[in-house]
């Protein structure tokens, strides 16, 4: 389990609305390529892991937090992940992303500096993905470590 909580200087209605849309997910989650929505809650995404790309068929869902999103994936080895929003203030939202992400084929496991980074990867990603939505300031979306 791969975890990065940081706060970003967005109201949390705003960066939850960004999150619901699943079809901008691979803005921000570096390894998803693409997202195809299957039917109701259900996608498949193009990931890239191991050197190799695959489809992975996922649920998702609201976060059982209140804010954010939860992905699991339905058959075979775990792709799964959690992007949960808390309120700091009316202006700033912390942000936690969690992934649980498995190997796809028998391999000893290693887990490289990059590895350990995609989390953080992925917030930062979602912080200029925002700041590019809003075609505003870069200033308007600031990281402040948790």
């Amino acid at each position: 389990m791969q975890k990065f909580t940081t706060v970003f200087s967005v109201p949390l209605a705003e960066l939850d609305e960004q999150l619901a849309d699943v079809a901008s997910w691979p803005t921000f989650l570096p390894e998803v390529e693409s997202v195809t929505e299957l039917s109701g809650g259900r996608y498949a995404f193009t990931v890239r892991q191991d050197g190799r790309t695959r489809r992975v068929e996922v649920a998702v869902r609201r976060s059982p937090h209140g804010s954010g999103m939860i992905w699991t994936v339905l058959d075979g080895p775990a792709w799964n992940g959690h992007l949960y929003l808390q309120v700091v203030d009316g202006r700033r939202t912390r942000v936690h992303l969690e992934l649980n992400i498995e190997p796809c084929h028998e391999v000893v496991e290693v887990e490289t500096a990059g590895e350990r980074a995609m989390p953080q990867l992925s917030l930062f990603r979602l912080k200029d993905a925002l700041a590019r939505r809003d075609d505003r300031d870069d200033e308007r979306v600031l990281e402040i470590p948790a």
